[in-house]
């Protein structure tokens, strides 16, 4: 590969829009059952972090009951402000299939959500905490000792809401893509119980779609017809694909598949090798 295709193709990946992944459902977090003992613990926690002594010997103290509440609630609420924030974006804003370059707006308003408003929260709640306790010296000594430390368990809950997000993203998908397999195969068992004759799906359209391609509505594709009408089809280009190659249909790129009736000429040059359409693309090509 020589420098002018490298320098091309990092760009290329630098600039080219990410692609969204289909979510059929919401990411549930189940922040009803996990938050109250995660807050518990982060609340004791840093209560008790700098102490070099068990736990036990805090439990029957007053002082410490007195410092772990708040903390407590704070954790909780804190942490319940960011899941929730978390849902709302998961809606409007959500994750994109790739990681970098472009998830950039969404993690600027995780950050926002996440990060600034909590730790903003926290120090107004500490500092009405020991105006109450009248020990407003000890705001700038929690700010000084502290403060880092809950910045960086805000920054570790985020990652962690993150990283399960991605996880269940994989798992929701595969999911629902079986769930849609299994229903074509029942409905073609009960074709054939019914006696009827069922012909491959490539052979039953090869004289009315001539190719399918990305719609411009979203995770829908479109479906051509020969004298440039669209359908919208709900399987991904992968899944057609899988029904139509062969004798009729060609993938030419991975965002096109053509009939081979629309084939007007092949030309092969020293990049690449580009196809000349007929209608509905007439002239166009592909490479």
């Amino acid at each position: 590969m020589n420098l002018k295709n490298i320098i091309t193709s990092a760009i290329h990946n630098l600039t080219k829009q990410p692609y969204r992944k289909y979510i059929p459902y919401p990411v549930n977090y189940h922040e009803k059952w996990l938050l109250p003992p995660l807050a518990l613990f982060i609340g004791i926690f840093i209560v008790i972090y700098g102490h070099h002594r068990p736990l036990w010997y805090f439990l029957p103290l007053l002082d410490f009951w007195i410092a772990a509440i708040p903390s407590v609630a704070a954790a909780w609420l804190m942490m319940g402000y960011i899941v929730q924030r978390t849902y709302s974006l998961d809606g409007k804003c959500p994750w994109l299939a790739t990681w970098w370059p472009r998830p950039r707006r969404r993690a600027l308003l995780q950050g926002w959500h996440g990060l600034v408003v909590p730790g903003f929260a926290v120090l107004l709640f500490y500092a009405f905490y020991f105006i109450i306790r009248h020990r407003p010296d000890l705001f700038w000594r929690y700010l000084r000792e502290d403060f880092t430390f809950v910045l960086l368990m805000l920054f570790g809950f985020n990652l962690l809401l993150w990283c399960y997000y991605r996880l269940r993203v994989d798992e929701i998908s595969d999911h629902w893509n079986r769930t849609r397999r299994r229903k074509a195969d029942r409905d073609e068992e009960v074709a054939l119980r019914k006696g009827v004759e069922v012909t491959p799906y490539g052979e039953r359209i090869k004289d009315r779609i001539a190719l399918f391609e990305p719609s411009s509505q979203k995770n829908k594709v479109s479906a051509v017809e020969f004298d440039g009408k669209a359908g919208v089809d709900l399987r991904t280009l992968i899944e057609i694909e899988a029904e139509v190659q062969g004798h009729h249909y060609y993938m030419v790129h991975r965002s096109l598949i053509i009939n081979r009736s629309i084939i007007l000429e092949v030309r092969k040059t020293k990049e690449a090798v580009h196809i000349v359409l007929d209608t509905p693309r007439k002239g166009r090509w592909c490479g």
